[in-house]
């Protein structure tokens, strides 16, 4: 929340405004800070590095005076400091310095606008030296209130939910300060007097034990001429010495991107904008509180200005600070989860079910499909899965095989049934949440009739619900697609309009009626729109903005819902939601995809279990390890297509819930199961399980019970970040049928280690975790050393020898290597075999 109350603030006002187009000299104050704290040190002192021994201060708001009477507004919190200093002269303000601990003393080259924005057509530079924006009205400094908590995303959140950290603060530990720009209605044609100003208001948030910072921009007035057009908002603008890399921006937004710009007096600054002018604003702001609010921006600071390519995907020092930001920060993405993707087995391509297996339409309504859907809870139950989120029909339609969009209370009561069967806790029971898949916007045509639009809306002018290219005045054709008829991944629902609105109403009513708390929610992706008759905004000037807010309030109404389920303590009291595009900062997203290509999953078995484990090793740098989830075919496929090895260059369609893909007989693949849960499980993956069936005999009962329980007892560990040790495999072809991966037992293994402080993590007792594959089919024979900085394992800290325990046996003590922070570990891996060690204090 934005909104400024007085109560526990301390507010600073600066009189004497001057002319908002005065191009005044100005006086630069760029260098060191002044009176800050002591700093943390960074790499190399293992007992007091921020990302180690959790050294750091809580964040705080200093104010010192300049001898020239500038005014410099610190925050710092021992690990990373942000300074914005309120120039004298220039009456403007700036950041004139930021930096983190061990890197290097001052990144900003020179000051640069805080942000800049389009009121009524009129360019605003917002802070900065006077003319940095070309032709812009200068937007002055006129008060700073700080003594604010940290708000982050402010979505419901509770610290310990499904396995993730329960010492997590949240809201987390920070500080806010708010900086107040103004300018006179008048130079935005606004009329009004000397007295009616617009207020373009800056806050900041640092948040303890990380190197990232927070802002955003709001906007408010009190102008009698009309209602204000916000457009075109830069959100940050940096000028950094020695590369762009130093300072890393985030958003939830899909309007938004990265780029570098020349300002009017040629400094080169690293911003963030919009797409495309107009995709970032709002029509229409009245008079008076509240405003307009742009989306969140995260600013993490960097020691280094890259990855080291040497990592080979696993975290570096640059990865861990992005992690760590967004541990504290979105700490919802530790949830630790045995996740099943329900997929039903009833109809053919339509209704009614016909009880051939090999005619597959993916429909759950009928007996078949209810009788599949009972198997599988009952399962997962037994298994003691987390959740069953039922998936989508890949079958002529992208639509939820639930789909909850529009429902009858037939289906209402129907749903309800299975999932009061999966939430039964009689006789020992364990509870499984249940959930749905949702195609939201992006592929989901609102005149598509098998994605549940209204009958006439293929005849409508413009199909009026979907999202109109402002270039073709078109229906968005998703993908380039020239032709729209209706089918799934033509176009796109704009969520600007009343039938969006009608659908979400619908969606929340069948989540509280049913006791829904699980959300695989795709198509969250939005397109610019130029139909100004939707009803929520107004065509493509502030569609974009409409979007970005429908999406962020669905996910947040998502969260909020199982706090409502009274009496029924199965449940946890906030959603799990995951989504294939990012909302993690302000909407509470758990997961998101890990990067891939879906075809990876049609790969004969081997094949894909093999590029699987290099794509999430390799793919560490750019997610959190618990961000990620992997598709495995467990029981059912991913796409109904499958490697032909009569043809080898071409997919092969295929029917039935088999293919060459898929693990299925499980009792005939014991092997694949092991290594398919071993490399999502060891890695701090979700494995999204796609299942009609969890088992199918003893032994694959067996591994999965075994694997559930090994990833329950060690999810603490886990959790957090890992280091490439070694990775051999490497894969050629990756998107193809002809996808191939080279295997050389003389090179070595595929080899990880987690680590985890116990200054960083106290609640699960192992501090590192190796996990160890060797993918060929000859015998590995060798050793590895494994590091144990960043675990709180060194020499500095007084150890010496450390707990050694392979496969859950014994610890064995284990004396570092000499000079080093690291042990050795001697390995024997016969042909496809796999190993864990966890080392202990």
């Amino acid at each position: 929340d934005d909104s400024v109350t007085s109560q526990h603030l301390t507010t600073t006002r600066h009189a004497g405004m001057a002319s908002p187009s005065m191009h005044l000299a100005a006086a630069t104050i760029v260098g060191l800070l002044v009176g800050t704290a002591a700093e943390c040190p960074g790499e190399g002192d293992s007992v007091r590095d921020w990302l180690v021994g959790g050294c750091g201060d809580g964040s705080e708001v200093r104010s010192s005076a300049e001898a020239d009477g500038s005014v410099t507004y610190t925050l710092t919190n021992g690990v990373a400091t942000l300074a914005l200093t309120h120039n004298a002269t220039t009456r403007t303000l700036s950041t004139t310095a930021i930096r983190v601990a061990g890197g290097p003393t001052q990144l900003i080259a020179t000051p640069a606008p805080e942000a800049s924005l389009w009121v009524n057509g009129v360019p605003v530079q917002v802070g900065g030296l006077p003319g940095q924006v070309d032709g812009a009205q200068l937007a002055l400094f006129s008060a700073v209130r700080s003594g604010l908590p940290a708000t982050a995303g402010g979505y419901r959140w509770i610290p310990g939910t499904r396995g993730s950290n329960p010492n997590a603060a949240w809201p987390p530990k920070g500080a806010r300060v708010e900086f107040d720009h103004t300018l006179k209605c008048s130079s935005v044609d606004a009329a009004g007097s000397d007295s009616e100003l617009v207020v373009v208001t800056v806050p900041y948030e640092q948040y303890d034990g990380t190197s990232g910072f927070t802002k955003r921009v709001v906007v408010t007035h009190n102008c009698s001429g009309r209602p204000l057009t916000i457009q075109n908002i830069t959100m940050a603008y940096f000028a950094l010495a020695g590369g762009d890399g130093y300072v890393e921006f985030q958003s939830d937004t899909e309007a938004s991107l990265t780029k570098s710009v020349h300002l009017a007096d040629g400094t080169r600054c690293k911003v963030e904008v919009p797409y495309a002018p107009g995709n970032e604003g709002f029509v229409g702001l009245a008079a008076g509180p509240g405003g307009y609010r742009s989306y969140l921006l995260a600013l993490i600071v960097h020691s280094t200005p890259s990855w080291d390519p040497g990592a080979l995907g696993g975290v570096d020092r640059y990865a861990r600070e992005t992690a760590r930001f967004r541990r504290l920060v979105t700490p919802q993405i530790e949830q630790m989860v045995v996740y099943v993707q329900g997929i039903c087995v009833g109809g053919t391509k339509v209704y009614p079910a016909d009880g051939n297996d090999e005619t597959v339409g993916y429909w759950c309504y009928d007996d078949e499909g209810t009788r599949g859907m009972e198997l599988l809870i009952d399962q997962a139950k037994e298994m003691e899965a987390d959740m069953v989120v039922w998936g989508q029909n890949m079958n002529s339609s992208w639509r939820s095989m639930i789909g909850p969009e529009f429902n009858s209370q037939a289906n209402l009561s129907w749903f309800s049934g299975l999932v009061a069967r999966a939430h039964n806790t009689s006789s020992t029971q364990h509870s499984v949440e249940m959930g749905v898949y949702q195609l939201l916007l992006n592929a989901r045509s609102a005149s598509a009739l098998n994605q549940a639009a209204p009958a006439d809306a293929i005849a409508l002018p413009g199909h009026w619900f979907d999202a109109m290219n402002p270039a073709t005045l078109q229906p968005d054709q998703n993908g380039g697609k020239a032709a729209c008829k209706g089918g799934p991944s033509c176009a796109s629902l704009c969520a600007g309009t009343a039938f969006y609105q009608r659908m979400k109403t619908s969606m929340l009513d069948f989540w509280r009626l049913a006791k829904l708390s699980a959300i695989d929610q795709d198509g969250s992706r939005y397109m610019p729109c130029a139909n100004a008759s939707h009803a929520h905004h107004h065509g493509d000037a502030d569609a974009m903005r409409v979007q970005f807010e429908e999406v962020t309030s669905l996910f947040r109404e998502y969260l909020a819902v199982p706090g409502g389920f009274h009496g029924d303590v199965s449940v946890p009291q906030v959603a799990f939601v995951t989504s294939a595009s990012q909302n993690f900062l302000e909407a509470g997203q758990a997961k998101v995809p890990g990067g891939y290509n879906e075809q990876v999953w049609s790969l004969p078995r081997w094949d894909w279990i093999d590029l699987q484990r290099v794509l999430i090793i390799r793919g560490v740098n750019d997610l959190v390890n618990v961000q990620r989830y992997y598709p495995v075919p467990w029981s059912m496929p991913y796409h109904n297509v499958q490697h032909n090895a009569a043809d080898p260059v071409h997919w092969m369609p295929c029917y039935g819930h088999q293919t060459n893909a898929t693990l299925t007989p499980l009792e005939q693949h014991l092997p694949e199961l092991e290594w398919a849960l071993s490399q999502t499980f060891g890695t701090g993956i979700m494995a999204q399980l796609r299942s009609q069936y969890l088992y199918d005999g003893p032994e694959s009962k067996a591994v999965l019970q075994r694997w559930i329980r090994w990833a329950r007892r060690y999810q603490g560990i886990l959790s957090q970040d890992f280091v490439t040790l070694s990775l051999t495999t490497s894969c050629v072809n990756e998107t193809q049928p002809t996808m191939r991966c080279s295997l050389d037992p003389s090179i070595g293994v595929d080899a990880i280690i987690h680590h985890g402080s116990p200054a960083i993590r106290s609640d699960f007792a192992e501090r590192a975790m190796v996990m160890v594959w060797n993918p060929s089919e000859r015998t590995f024979n060798g050793s590895l050393a494994a590091p144990l900085y960043y675990a709180g394992l060194t020499r500095a800290a007084g150890v010496n020898t450390v707990g050694v325990s392979r496969e859950g046996g014994a610890p064995v003590r284990v004396a570092l290597l000499p000079g080093t922070d690291s042990v050795d570990l001697v390995l024997k891996l016969g042909p496809r075999e796999l190993t864990w060690i966890v080392i202990t204090a």
